[in-house]
């Protein structure tokens, strides 16, 4: 055989070994919902585009149902490096970086088109809290989720502070338990996993959560009405560890972002799908819906007037560049309207 050509073979037979071979980095995901849900669903699309994308030098690990680390857990286990990304609810970044509780502040986000104009991607208010969580927190945002309205899922309706007095109410941080014990409960902060079996125990008899732990947590076999508070805004953050972000090559990086933000249009098209799909859920269960009166909504706002003052104090110079960037959106034609 010509010298030429067993060169060239050689060469071809590097290439392929190359192409093979290449090292393959895995990014394991912790959540702490099912697979099986939409948050989990758009997980798994993110999955698939960034393998395809790079060819399978990029491998993501999909860990459900908290089996790592449940919800409160993960900013610091993405931060340190314990694990490489996680979705992390945005409320839990506000104890260490106050101003990332925007969002939990009281009736601030109450209808949907100003929830979407405030984390649309480059708006205002998503830019700076990106800003300061990745600065501080040792983290990449990759793209935000919604996982809709807090409302409360109890034993009963609980329409006002009157009557959730003595009442023991599940919350996730701070914001909600001091919203809780202001306005006349005993809040409890269990994290979304662990729902149903406080329930179980009678250590909570309501929880405020977002509409979407009715399925998630199936916290439907356990509650009969579902109070539509809708005071504050869940959303949660899919985060990569911030080395782990920048040991991978520029063109990874550029495919990661670009699955990133395909996976969040993705979600957030069809989220109002998501919502009214979990209604329908709900009543094909029997349980009931309570509205709030415009009684009521002034009852809960009197009641937790104090988280925003507190808010504003802790947050600093970025809640204050915040809260101007919230008055722009009322301003704007988008978000001028009054919500309940």
């Amino acid at each position: 055989m010509p010298f030429r050509l067993l060169a060239a073979l050689a060469i071809l037979s590097q290439l392929i070994a190359s192409s093979v071979f290449a090292e393959e980095v895995l990014l394991r995901i912790t959540l702490h919902q099912p697979a099986s849900s939409p948050i989990g669903q758009n997980l798994l699309e993110f999955k698939r585009d960034v393998e395809e994308r790079t060819k399978g030098t990029l491998k993501i690990g999909l860990y459900d149902k908290a089996q790592f680390y449940l919800d409160y857990q993960v900013p610091e286990a993405v931060g340190s490096g314990a694990i490489e990304m996680g979705v992390a609810p945005l409320a839990q970044y506000a104890a260490d970086i106050p101003a990332a509780g925007l969002f939990m502040q009281p009736f601030l986000f109450n209808f949907d088109p100003i929830v979407r104009a405030a984390v649309a991607r480059n708006s205002e208010i998503r830019s700076a809290i990106d800003a300061e969580i990745e600065k501080k927190a040792g983290v990449r945002i990759l793209w935000w989720q919604p996982y809709g309205a807090n409302v409360i899922l109890g034993r009963g309706a609980l329409a006002n502070p009157d009557a959730i007095i003595n009442r023991k109410v599940r919350v996730f941080d701070d914001v909600s338990a001091e919203f809780v014990n202001l306005c006349g409960g005993t809040p409890h902060i269990i994290s979304d996993a662990k729902q149903a079996e406080a329930f179980d125990l009678n250590i909570v008899d309501a929880s405020i959560a977002s509409i979407a732990s009715l399925r998630d947590d199936e916290l439907w076999r356990k509650i009969d009405t579902i109070t539509n508070i809708r005071h504050s805004e869940n959303l949660f953050l899919v985060v990569m560890n911030g080395s782990t972000f920048d040991a991978l090559s520029p063109g990874q990086q550029k495919d990661v972002i670009e699955a990133a933000q395909k996976a969040e249009d993705s979600i957030w098209s069809r989220f109002g799908e998501t919502v009214a799909a979990t209604y329908a859920f709900a009543a094909s269960k029997g349980i009931k819906v309570q509205q709030l009166t415009p009684d009521d909504t002034v009852a809960w706002r009197v009641c937790s007037s104090s988280i925003l003052e507190s808010y504003r104090e802790k947050a600093g110079e970025l809640g204050v560049k915040l809260f101007q960037a919230y008055g722009r959106l009322r301003a704007n034609p988008c978000c001028s309207r009054q919500g309940n």
